[in-house]
């Protein structure tokens, strides 16, 4: 059985490199961009990660909210993100079904992880559009575009953020609280791109991953950790998941993040080989695979 220093030194090597657990730790704060002595830069990221007082109060922070800094370790080296998904950009899809839990009007929140440097213009994330009603998430030229339909039409907020086709790994959020605006969150960062939209539910058509209705706008490039939930996460909630660039497990609550009855999928991308992917909430909204192929490429 593995012991707690193997499952951290497998946490910590972010690049599976192998080495030892000195080492992979010391990678891992760097890849982060953290410098100067192991102290100096644990303390470092613990600080991002929320904690405050000294360095072991810091890192039992970072490490979860209840138990001895090593219980807290042993959870959080209990999730690991080990594979994504690699889309084609010509035909490549996941079709996740039109179940009832995905049939969400009002507050509304969708989260994933991308990686592309396709100069391919523009191409699909999420889709859940249908005449008028739904969401649909998108990158055109680069930077991420949203159409959301209010039944009686469509509202398009585009040109947000920056270009994300750089060959790294981003993190992408939209929320729509129809009470207050939409926003939408790149690396944690918000954006606030139009007043309060009041989201019509789409029960007509699939929640597709990658296309825009199976045939158009395929992704090229990575997409990993995809998730959906039936409000509007906080802006500390979205920090806690994008948490500075590596994600966490959504299905429990933990330090900022207190959403996870929320969930209404989320597809990890962990299986590694086959035909599906599993849906990791409360639902069993599996992802049906079409062309695209398991990496190890992960955020």
């Amino acid at each position: 059985m593995a012991t707690l220093n193997d499952n951290l030194n497998t946490q910590f090597d972010h690049d599976s490199s192998g080495g030892n657990l000195n080492d992979n730790i010391i990678a891992f704060l760097k890849n982060k961009g953290k410098t100067g002595t192991l102290n100096d830069m644990l303390y470092s990221w613990a600080t991002d990660e929320g904690g405050t007082g000294t360095l072991n109060d810091r890192l039992k922070a970072a490490f979860g909210t209840t138990g001895t800094l090593n219980d807290r370790m042993k959870s959080w080296v209990a999730f690991s993100n080990t594979y994504s998904l690699d889309f084609d950009g010509t035909d490549d899809y996941v079709n996740c079904g039109n179940d009832s839990s995905l049939q969400i009007s009002g507050d509304i929140t969708c989260s994933c992880w991308l990686k592309t440097s396709s100069a391919d213009s523009p191409m699909s994330l999420i889709d859940k559009l249908g005449s008028n009603t739904g969401m649909f998430i998108f990158l055109s030229s680069g930077k991420p575009r949203i159409w959301i339909g209010t039944g009686s039409a469509i509202v398009n907020y585009e040109n947000i953020g920056s270009d994300l086709r750089d060959g790294a790994w981003h993190h992408l959020v939209v929320v729509n609280d129809e009470d207050v605006a939409t926003y939408v969150y790149i690396d944690g960062t918000a954006y606030n791109n139009g007043t309060a939209t009041d989201m019509a539910v789409n029960t007509a058509n699939n929640f597709n991953i990658g296309s825009y209705s199976t045939t158009s706008w395929i992704f090229e490039g990575k997409i990993d950790e995809v998730a959906i939930w039936n409000s509007a996460l906080t802006a500390s909630e979205i920090t806690a998941i994008y948490n500075s660039g590596t994600p966490i497990a959504l299905d429990s609550d933990s330090g900022n993040y207190s959403s996870s009855a929320d969930l209404q999928g989320w597809w990890r991308m962990e299986e590694g080989s086959g035909s599906s992917v599993a849906d990791s909430s409360d639902n069993t909204n599996t992802g049906t695979i079409t062309g695209a192929t398991f990496s190890t490429d992960v955020p």
